[in-house]
């Protein structure tokens, strides 16, 4: 399967096995003064952020050729207050029930700016056995969010962590021990968060999710003037620097560029 990375004109390809998981370059630069704000599939971007737009490859496999565009933005402070916009606290329990449950209300104690939930197990037990288990927060509106606070703790002698995730963009991964923030580092526009554990189970007794305070982007475009060489752009292998009758080459596999980022035939 081959995958095509394109930034800004220059264009990396990779071949994966068929649902090995992605290994996104890193981020490129712009000397227009926009910023890399993630990739899209889309071959052409009118100004507008690409709805498919995503910063992670977390969790994202490869079945089939494509190609991902980076994509760039104009940068713009945020001026709204970092504020609490949903959270939630569970009901607890002594027993240790597997039933499986999706009706909120019967799980939770108090909840604020939470339209519904998805929970695998009774309470918010996530997992069963040896089995991992998730739960998804239906956000009551579409937020930017910033950060998502998790109150949970380890299920018995389990030491699986909590992974966070604010739309499709993974916010990280974390021991269920008290309080765990997980601030995106660019904040995230989306209506769902996802907790679920590594492995195994564990304890979630309450999420507060928090928007605002962040950054804003306008202006999206694939294309940006002055782009910088291909350095640390590409997935893999990683490019090396070599000096070739007075010019400077860079070698990725079996391709040779320009500073650049032209291709040597």
């Amino acid at each position: 399967v081959i995958v095509t990375w394109s930034v800004a004109g220059s264009t990396n390809q990779v071949t994966y096995h068929e649902n090995d998981a992605l290994v996104l370059p890193n981020a490129p630069t712009c000397e227009d003064g926009k910023v890399f704000v993630g990739w899209t599939m889309q071959s052409s971007v009118d100004g507008s952020k690409p709805t498919d737009l995503f910063t992670s490859a977390a969790g994202k496999t490869v079945s089939e050729a494509v190609t991902y565009y980076a994509v760039f933005a104009d940068k713009e402070e945020g001026s709204s207050t970092p504020s609490e916009v949903a959270s939630v606290t569970f009901k607890t329990s002594d027993s240790d029930s597997n039933q499986a449950v999706t009706n909120i209300s019967s799980i939770v104690s108090q909840s604020t700016g939470i339209a519904s939930s998805e929970c695998t197990k009774e309470g918010a037990k996530l997992g069963v056995s040896k089995t991992a288990g998730s739960m998804t927060l239906t956000l009551s509106s579409t937020y930017t969010v910033s950060k998502v606070v998790v109150n949970a703790s380890q299920f018995g002698t389990d030491t699986g962590k909590l992974t966070v995730t604010a739309g499709s963009t993974q916010l990280g991964s974390k021991s269920p021990v008290s309080n765990l923030e997980f601030v995106a580092g660019t904040p995230v526009e989306t209506n769902t968060i996802t907790i679920a554990t590594s492995s195994k189970r564990a304890y979630v007794q309450s999420i507060s999710v928090v928007a605002g305070g962040g950054v804003s982007y306008s202006n999206y475009s694939i294309t940006c003037s002055g782009e910088t060489a291909i350095d640390n752009n590409v997935v893999a292998p990683k490019a090396i620097k070599v000096l070739e009758n007075g010019q400077i080459v860079i070698i990725l596999g079996d391709q040779k560029y320009t500073i650049f980022g032209q291709k040597i035939q």
